[in-house]
């Protein structure tokens, strides 16, 4: 026979707290990385682009195809989605 667990809404209410509490933190680490150092963004972009045009290698054809083709083209790519996504960058 199974067992039947009675769950109360406390043990939800902590775990559910304690789930934000966790994913916060983990926001306002990522954030204080990544502005923490001025170069850090360019830096994890360029380690981006690397890591796209790497997958090219071990991609199916039509998959890599999808890819941009060199380091400029992902550049340009990143620029403009960033470019037009700056309003939810700002505070």
């Amino acid at each position: 026979m199974g067992r039947h667990w009675k769950v109360t809404p406390v043990v939800v209410a902590l775990l559910a707290a304690a789930v934000v509490g966790i994913v916060t933190a983990a926001s306002f680490a990522l954030v204080w990385f990544i502005q923490s150092d001025p170069d850090r963004p360019a830096a994890l972009l360029a380690q981006f682009a690397d890591m796209v045009l790497r997958a090219k290698e071990t991609l199916p054809v039509w998959m890599a195809d999808l890819l941009p083709a060199d380091q400029d083209e992902v550049n340009t790519t990143l620029a403009g989605w960033a470019r037009a996504h700056a309003g939810a960058f700002t505070p």
